[in-house]
């Protein structure tokens, strides 16, 4: 079991303090990343990343990082060409075909894109950042018509979260389950999630349009406030599990996620820590930043 840093410290203790003073406590952050995370090494710049079918791209992008087949994105461009801007339900069919397809890849690379649909954006955040934990991979999220002061965002790419939990090393010990265990340890072990986690951070890449009508365009590695980042979730995300994954996995992960959705926390606007789940989203929030 993976050591505490002290007696769980639960949501109802850390309801109505301010992150400022959870973080005065110093307790350490955990983050949860995709592989081949943008940076000087992986590129994530092509032009038709830009472009309407952007995000399912920058999808494949990724995957030809992390596989050896040769990619050929011209030809990932004209396999999704239905691929509309938003990350939308059966999308991870298209993005499986694309995969298949020699023309894109030369052989059809390991693992399987999947959606989840899940309504509880705290449960959909845990469960995005135990999809990177375990098998790295980015998760992208349906995210039509979240205003920022840029434009219109219609799909986010989460690629880090990170998260502040003061009295347990990280999620797997907020609910007493060691970070090693398979995924489908939650369906013989009940998660007993008893430690508030606070998200804290991320990094995503958003596509986005400036009026409707005009083209999207791709903001990079960038970040939103927490409650942006929640306002913004619309039910579905799209990720990719290894060849390995089972449904087991899947359906485990999916457990400890709706149990530890009701520990998490985020700031809201005044920088005051308030549960997820159950958090009143409005439409009308502002920027990016980062």
């Amino acid at each position: 079991m993976d050591a505490l840093t002290g007696p769980p410290i639960g949501i109802d203790k850390l309801d109505g303090m301010t992150l400022a003073e959870v973080q005065a406590m110093s307790p350490p952050a955990v983050t949860y990343q995709m592989s081949a995370r943008p940076s000087a090494t992986f590129f994530y710049n092509h032009a038709q990343i830009a472009t309407s079918v952007g995000w399912p791209i920058h999808a494949l992008q990724w995957k030809d990082y992390t596989s050896p087949p040769a990619f050929d994105i011209n030809a990932a461009v004209s396999a999704l060409v239905s691929a509309g801007w938003g990350v939308n339900p059966m999308e991870s069919v298209e993005l499986n075909n694309a995969e298949a397809n020699p023309a894109v890849f030369a052989t059809d690379p390991a693992g399987e894109w999947l959606e989840e649909a899940i309504v509880d954006p705290a449960e959909a955040l845990v469960f995005a950042a135990l999809a990177m934990h375990y098998w790295k991979t980015p998760v992208y999220m349906a995210a039509l018509h979240f205003p920022t002061q840029t434009g219109v965002t219609h799909a986010i790419g989460l690629q880090m979260l990170e998260f502040t939990i003061p009295s347990a090393a990280n999620l797997h010990a907020a609910c007493g389950l060691p970070t090693s265990a398979p995924p489908a340890i939650a369906l013989s072990t009940i998660p007993a999630c008893n430690h508030g986690a606070v998200l804290t951070s991320n990094e995503v890449s958003l596509w986005q349009s400036s009026f409707p009508g005009t083209p999207p365009w791709y903001t990079p590695n960038t970040s939103l406030l927490t409650y942006e980042l929640v306002n913004a979730y619309l039910g579905l995300v799209i990720y990719d599990p290894p060849a390995d994954a089972t449904s087991e996995d899947v359906e485990g992960l999916r457990e400890i996620a709706a149990s530890l959705a009701d520990q998490v926390l985020i700031p809201d606007e005044e920088g005051v820590l308030v549960p997820l789940r159950g958090y009143e989203r409005t439409s009308d929030t502002s920027a990016t930043k980062g």
